[in-house]
């Protein structure tokens, strides 16, 4: 069971994102429209966090753990970039 688990994983890590279909500037104005004043990403975020960390102090264990520890590893790095575009988009506008 724990070699398949680990050959799906491989699989998905090792699948190809084609990244002609990715449009960079609607994703940027996206991430910008996520930290604007009164978007509402700063309460999802803190609601967000907080599940995912009362999760971690229930003490799962496992696969579960992983996951949530992932998330939120995940999360924080969507606020993180979401943070420099707004910054980029702010210095470009100056």
């Amino acid at each position: 069971m724990k070699k398949l688990l680990i050959k799906l994983l491989l699989r998905l890590l090792n699948e190809q994102v084609d990244s002609d279909k990715v449009d960079r500037d609607r994703m940027d104005e996206w991430l910008v429209g996520l930290v604007l004043p009164k978007s509402g990403f700063q309460d999802w975020y803190t609601l967000r966090k907080k599940a995912i960390m009362h999760g971690l102090s229930l003490g799962k264990e496992g696969p579960e753990y992983w996951k949530l520890v992932g998330q939120l590893l995940e999360l924080k790095q969507l606020a993180k970039s979401a943070e420099m575009q707004f910054d980029k988009q702010n210095k470009k506008g100056l």
